[in-house]
């Protein structure tokens, strides 16, 4: 691309960057100033998690939610971000169209990775899973053993991988979120259970939501919930990422709450190195990750709960 050709795109793009803004750095944990449910900071609840507009609230006491059966409950291991070399997040990134842009890529000023052994590919999902059981468990509603829940003829109908890799279409993506454009991660699943990617019986209209419906028939729960958390490293801090997402079915209901502003811990969990090209490169702590991750994550997963509907006055008649 000529210099010219190239100057005109970037111009014509600015307008429609401008436009879309950009993401104020995601927030800090210590910046929330209090656990879900009591923030006093400018910051509110509904900046980090939104229900569907067609799905009630899970708080009406003729029919409480007292048992749940979790068919997935998996995490999206960012392995490759770009980081524009601007103030702030954009929300449109132009610039990766530029020869300034393509240059800067080259350069790997802007791109981060993250490198997840195996032990840390089979802890995080793992913790994830504990610290949701323990939340759900907290406001007084039973989860179902991932055993039982492999057990019915239902679960057998999600189409599922026990692994996932997201596509390369992510490297063309101009579209950001507070923490830089995601490139790649790995999903993986928890213990006991599997990342679903839909319905066997697809021909079926309801597709997925008619399997969870069917689970909710077989095991008797009040509520089936597929919870996909994305986790990654902002500035060598462990961040729990917009775009995680719990969708939920019950009998009379079906939908979802999606977050769209990202949690960071205080600390830094990682050591960091910088190669020309390759960029900058993420060496994780492991302990200190998994004790930013016992601070960040019930606090963000309690934002998603709150969202859902899910009461907190049952704590008292639990404890």
């Amino acid at each position: 691309m000529s210099r010219p050709s190239s100057l005109c795109l970037a111009l014509a793009l600015v307008p429609l960057a401008l436009t879309q803004g950009c993401y104020a750095p995601p927030p800090r944990l210590s910046e929330l100033g209090a656990p879900s449910g009591v923030l006093s900071n400018v910051m509110v609840e509904s900046d980090f998690w939104t229900r569907d507009d067609d799905l009630p609230a899970i708080d009406a006491p003729a029919a409480p939610v007292r048992k749940v059966a979790l068919a997935e409950v998996s995490v999206e291991l960012v392995t490759h971000k770009w980081v524009a070399p601007l103030p702030g997040a954009a929300l449109f990134d132009p610039s990766m169209y530029t020869d300034v842009g393509i240059v800067v890529q080259l350069l790997g000023l802007g791109r981060r990775l993250t490198t997840f052994d195996e032990e840390l590919e089979a802890a995080i999902p793992a913790h994830v899973h504990e610290a949701l059981v323990a939340g759900l468990r907290a406001r007084g509603v039973e989860v179902l053993a991932p055993e039982v829940v492999r057990a019915t003829r239902a679960y057998g109908r999600y189409a599922a991988l026990d692994r996932d890799t997201s596509s390369v279409a992510r490297y063309f993506n101009p579209v950001g979120d507070d923490t830089g454009r995601i490139r790649s991660f790995d999903v993986v699943a928890a213990p006991g259970l599997r990342v679903i990617d839909g319905a066997l019986d697809d021909d079926d209209d309801q597709g997925v939501a008619g399997v969870d419906r069917a689970l909710l028939d077989e095991t008797g729960a009040d509520l089936v919930v597929r919870a996909r958390f994305r986790v990654g490293l902002h500035e060598g801090r462990l961040a729990v990422e917009s775009g995680s997402v719990l969708e939920v079915t019950g009998h009379d209901r079906q939908g979802a709450v999606t977050s769209h502003r990202s949690l960071t811990s205080d600390d830094e969990v990682s050591e960091v190195s910088f190669l020309p090209v390759r960029g900058i490169a993420y060496e994780i702590d492991p302990k200190a990750l998994s004790a930013a991750l016992d601070l960040v994550f019930p606090v963000y997963r309690d934002m998603a709960f709150d969202a859902l509907g899910l009461p907190t006055a049952r704590l008292a008649a639990v404890r």
